[in-house]
């Protein structure tokens, strides 16, 4: 398994309150995942009005790919006038560097359907 990273910091020189960052952002995350199937949120900086960091994320089981696929994601906000990107970083995670284990954390499946109550239903006929 593959994860393609991007971090995106944009500027928002015309904006003057958090709603109006809100309004700017909604509509470049809407774009972005509504033309690329990848994971987009805003990551950093909340608290600012005019720069905004977001998040954008795709796993695959072919590095190039979920590559591409987090560039053609960055490339569709270069479009957008109103918040010219101010920096990117890119990073790839490979199955070497992606072991839960290592990490602490493990799937228990039965564990986890147990708390979230995910359990077979037995039909009520």
């Amino acid at each position: 398994m593959f994860v393609a990273l991007a971090r995106v910091r944009l500027l928002l020189p015309g904006n003057h309150s958090l709603k109006g960052k809100r309004h700017v952002l909604r509509r470049v995350i809407e774009r972005i995942r509504a033309r690329h199937p990848v994971a987009v949120g805003e990551v950093a900086e909340q608290d600012k009005w005019q720069v905004a960091v977001i998040g954008i994320a795709a796993v695959g089981n072919q590095a190039r790919f979920v590559q591409s696929v987090v560039d053609a994601a960055v490339g569709s906000i270069g479009g957008n006038t109103d918040s010219p990107i101010a920096g990117i970083e890119r990073g790839l995670l490979g199955p070497e560097r992606l072991s839960l284990e290592e990490t602490g954390g493990s799937f228990d499946l039965d564990a986890l359907a147990e708390r979230f109550e995910l359990g077979e239903e037995e039909d009520e006929r």
